[in-house]
């Protein structure tokens, strides 16, 4: 190491590594260096000339870290925003399953038990659409089928005894 290397700038600690395991390697790989050169000089041209070269590398690296720092931040952001909506709709979600759970409780019908029987008629029903919506309303049923698109009528209650508990 060079004399006196307390508080080395990063570009001289990379000058003197990279000469002193160059002449290390060097006869590894059948070189022989000079030997007026042996001995790094931080004040010589090539002292001067290696700094700069290392000192270019390092503003260089130091460019993409930071860089890849803001990619970093860009994406914890991102990942934030989207983890907060899933939160969100999840909320969303929950709610409209237990209010559809309230509503469904009791009086409601699940057509999986049973279908209404008798003449067509309208009947106020629970229904769930394509996107995850649930709402109520009037729903014709002709005594087979409902009348319904896009979507799909899970519970029914018969609309001349509508359910007081409940609004629309």
């Amino acid at each position: 190491m060079v004399e006196g290397d307390e508080g080395m700038s990063d570009a001289l600690e990379m000058a003197v590594f990279f000469h002193e395991t160059y002449e290390r390697l060097a006869p590894s790989f059948g070189y022989a260096t000079r030997e007026d050169t042996k001995q790094f000089d931080p004040s010589s041209n090539n002292g001067r000339l290696m700094q700069a070269v290392c000192a270019a590398w390092i503003e260089q690296r130091d460019a993409r870290i930071r860089e890849l720092e803001e990619e970093i931040d860009r994406l914890k952001t991102a990942y934030a925003a989207l983890r907060d909506g899933r939160e969100a709709h999840i909320t969303k979600l929950e709610a409209q399953i237990a209010a559809h759970e309230k509503v469904c409780a009791g009086v409601w019908v699940d057509v999986k038990e049973r279908l209404p029987s008798g003449e067509p008629a309208f009947y106020w029903c629970v229904i769930a659409h394509e996107n995850g919506e649930m709402q109520k309303g009037e729903v014709w049923f002709n005594g087979e089928l409902w009348n319904v698109w896009g979507c799909v009528v899970t519970h029914w209650l018969d609309a001349k005894q509508p359910d007081e508990g409940v609004e629309s």
